[in-house]
């Protein structure tokens, strides 16, 4: 069976607030689904986020890729 997390427990494992992970799920930033109220972000989510990383722009930012705006 598959571990979800809430928005919660992935903030406090990022050293995040819990408001930037809700607002990274309602941006489409993190992928997540709703049980009643809260959010839940699946444990293959949560290895994407911490393996690749969000981009300010939202967009994933790989380990070694230059990001750099291009001029």
């Amino acid at each position: 069976m598959a571990k979800w997390y809430t928005a919660e427990e992935l903030a406090e494992n990022l050293k995040l607030s819990p408001q930037t992970i809700r607002a990274w799920i309602t941006s489409g930033k993190v992928k997540a689904t709703k049980f009643g109220r809260a959010w839940r972000i699946t444990e293959a989510e949560v290895t994407r986020i911490t393996q690749e990383g969000i981009a300010d722009d939202g967009a994933v930012d790989a380990p070694g890729k230059d990001n750099t705006p291009k001029t």
